[in-house]
């Protein structure tokens, strides 16, 4: 039997149940181009679509398989066209199997006879929702001069592409896109790509995109709105814009200077100009993640592209400088050299986040950037020292659930630390030449971590992928213990097993501890002072507020006082724009510290002050303060608030949840109980579920509350929740095994009064 025959059997002895249950898409055909058509309906929250795919058929099969979820497909519109059975000319052929298995999220067309190697187009119609749960195409609300207005979005990474349209929907299914777009004639209609005509109605436009290049599904992306921008062009005459909701275009302004700058900077740095004919930067209200990469339509939330000179921090500056330059830089690395399989997502993440320091240390060399990096990453550190860390690189994600686990600070973070370390090691230079080196070949194709190390060896002769692979294959860091014993130095590596110096141990050490702190750090703030001096830098503003907000922390009442008192001219009023954005924060932690059930005007002030905040930065600022109020009602009444409707589930959780301490676990753990099944799991999407879980359960130093919250979550199955619990009871237990050294040491209590009277 020839082997063409040979094949030809084994595709006939397919069943629809050897595709069931496996992570991959079989690649016996592969997609070529997506000719996307969707009818938008924002008043009843529904789109229909039409998508004609342009499939490669690799090897002879009887079966399509791709991925498809909460779509309603119209089974009756499924054809496949090409040339069938060895005819000379196209056939349309229905398929007579249609199988979607909804819990591998698949949908498997049937065929009666083979599909021959070349090419054929695929036809489906289909429905969908406009849903409110921040992936696939959704919908984001916010109130506008008085009135409900809705936006509607895409958010299509890790795997909801297939939320959207049929698609084959992993990231090394490279395609073009063709996309249209019918939308309400009053708004606006965004795509990866330029709009190249418009056909309007009076009622309903149809808005045509230009042809993509070849991409990944997950940076598909479309949005629609009433939307304002600001333009510009950089100095190879690329149109950039801002888009805004109407009236806050100004606020991009920041943003967009700066993305000019930093396109200009990737593109000398690369060798390789930004690819695509048109870029927009698009604010979003109410978007649940900082900012998204989409090719050509990255995405933001507002809180991290705003900017407002008068209003606005110095850390908020920085935080959008961060997150704009990170996802500038995803432009190359991400989207034209794409990662094989999630594996690899450090190769997009980890390496965005490190340039963001590279952009920002060249824009902004007075910001001092590189000497911020290892303050930024402690968090990664704590997580990487747990038992139930995970490498960066990751072998085993089988879905969707699994892929959404690795975004964290593992994969962002320490994959940027591990960058460093390399730059530091080949030199800026030899780094420089091998990324350029590594984007060149690998241009709109995709790659793994290997493909880079074997670029990187080439350019500087060097076998470093091994020594490479030890940080990127294996959890945890090496802490290295250096003794001195006689004459002979001792170096050995061990664990890190201390994650947080203050816990359940310091309660009658409690106030030594802090006035230790108070001690160390009082020199600094006498240095710094109250206010800004003139031409001073970034650093030492950074250093002010930190030292300040954490006296307020520590129970310090002269800067408690002096923040509510000196200050109580700005705050007897909503006119707080005269109070330095650098100082806001500070007094209104002042306010949250002395706010009772009794007297509770504090709050009720910042509570005002909140509702009547047009921007973005000074709502978060608020909602970071109301969490760390010590009075249980007042921290329950600030919690239940993060449930209403007036605050956006991102600020919520970043904002709000994320500032709950130690001394109020026991509130959050009730709270989270009485509102899990009828508001929480509303409020977050899954994506965003594992942070409500974790920023709780670890609040915990001692594991008496274990068997209660497994308890409570066993009958409440959630696979996104699970890694999250294993972290969090990991984090737990640590501090409960310090807190017991802490405990077993009968001199401690006497040392700590000792250095604190003497004033060190």
């Amino acid at each position: 039997m020839h082997e063409r025959e040979m094949m030809e059997t084994e595709q006939l002895q397919q069943n629809v149940e050897q595709f069931k249950g496996q992570a991959r898409l079989p690649k016996f055909a592969i997609p070529h181009n997506y000719n996307l058509s969707i009818n938008v309906d924002l008043s009843n929250f529904t789109f229909l679509g039409v998508i004609e795919i342009t499939i490669d058929i690799v090897s002879p099969t009887k079966y399509l398989v791709l991925n498809v979820v909460d779509l309603v497909v119209e089974q009756s519109s499924i054809w496949f066209s090409g040339d069938l059975f060895g005819g000379s000319g196209e056939e349309l052929k229905h398929p007579s199997n249609i199988v979607e298995v909804k819990d591998d999220e698949i949908l498997i067309l049937g065929f009666d006879g083979i599909l021959p190697i070349g090419k054929g187009i695929l036809s489906i119609k289909y429905s969908g929702i406009i849903n409110d749960e921040s992936r696939g195409f959704y919908r984001s609300t916010y109130e506008q001069y008085g009135e409900t207005q809705i936006m509607a979005l895409t958010q299509f990474e890790p795997t909801y592409a297939r939320r959207c349209f049929p698609c084959w929907d992993e990231p090394a299914f490279k395609a073009t896109f063709t996309i249209k777009l019918e939308v309400p004639s009053k708004l606006v209609a965004l795509s990866n790509m330029p709009v190249i005509s418009e056909n309007d109605n009076g009622i309903v436009k149809t808005v045509y995109f230009q042809e993509s290049p070849i991409m990944s599904t997950y940076l598909v992306a479309f949005v629609v709105g009433s939307l304002d921008y600001i333009e510009t062009y950089s100095s190879d005459g690329l149109k950039i814009r801002v888009y805004t909701r109407i009236g806050k275009s100004n606020q991009g302004k920041f943003a967009l200077d700066l993305t000019t700058k930093t396109l200009d900077f990737l593109k000398g740095y690369f060798s390789i100009p930004y690819g695509l004919p048109k870029l927009d930067l698009v604010a979003v209200p109410n978007f649940q993640e900082q900012g998204m990469e989409n090719y050509g339509l990255l995405i933001f939330s507002e809180d991290y592209l705003f900017y407002d000179e008068l209003s606005s921090s110095v850390k908020v500056k920085q935080q959008v400088a961060e997150i704009v330059a990170h996802e500038l830089a995803h432009q190359w690395f991400g989207n034209r050299v794409t990662m094989e399989w999630w594996t690899d997502l450090w190769l997009n993440e980890g390496f965005a986040d490190w340039m963001s320091y590279l952009v920002i240390d060249d824009v902004f060399p007075e910001w001092e950037k590189w000497s911020q990096l290892l303050d930024d990453t402690t968090a990664t550190l704590e997580l990487d020292a747990l038992s139930d860390s995970h490498p960066i690189e990751v072998l085993n994600i089988t879905s969707g659930i699994e892929a959404l686990e690795m975004f964290d600070s593992i994969t962002y973070q320490k994959g940027a630390l591990v960058i460093r370390m390399l730059q530091s090691y080949i030199g800026d230079e030899s780094l420089q030449k091998s990324l350029a080196a590594y984007i060149k070949r690998y241009s709109y194709l995709n790659a793994k971590t290997e493909d880079l190390w074997n670029v990187i060896q080439e350019e500087i002769n060097e076998p470093i992928g091994d020594m490479m692979s030890t940080w990127t294959k294996q959890e945890g860091y090496p802490v290295i213990n250096v003794m001195l014993t006689g004459n002979v130095l001792e170096i050995n590596q061990i664990g890190l097993t201390i994650v947080d110096l203050i816990a359940d141990a310091k309660p009658e050490l409690s106030n030594d501890v802090k006035l230790l702190f108070i001690n160390l750090l009082q020199s600094h703030a006498d240095k710094l002072g109250w206010d800004a001096r003139k031409n001073e830098s970034q650093s030492d503003t950074l250093l002010r507020k930190q030292i300040q907000n954490t006296f307020v922390l520590l129970g310090h009442e002269k800067t408690i006082n002096y923040a509510i008192e000196h200050l109580q001219p700005f705050t007897s009023n909503t006119s707080t724009i005269a109070l330095s954005p650098d100082i806001k924060k500070v007094v209104y932690l002042s306010i949250m510290q002395t706010v009772t059930t009794t007297n509770r005007s504090g709050y009720e002030f910042l509570l005002k002050l909140y509702r009547e905040a047009d921007d973005a930065s000074e709502k978060t600022l608020i909602l970071s303060c109301f969490t760390r109020c010590l009075d249980p009602n007042i921290l329950l009444e600030s919690l239940n608030f993060l449930l209403s409707s007036e605050v956006q589930p991102l600020d919520a959780l970043k904002s709000g949840l994320y500032n709950v301490k130690q001394a109020g676990r026991d509130i959050a753990w009730r709270w989270l109980k009485e509102n899990w099944d009828d508001k929480i799991q509303k409020k977050w999407s899954e994506v965003f579920l594992p942070y409500v879980v974790s920023y709780i359960v670890k609040l915990f130093g001692t594991s008496e509350k274990e068997t209660e919250i497994l308890d409570f979550f066993a009958s409440r199955s959630n696979p996104s929740i699970s890694k999250a619990l294993r972290q969090s009871f990991n984090e737990v237990m640590i501090k409960e095994r310090w807190a017991q050294s802490v405990k077993n040491d009968s001199t401690l209590g006497d040392t700590l009064k000792a250095i604190v009277g003497k004033g060190f």
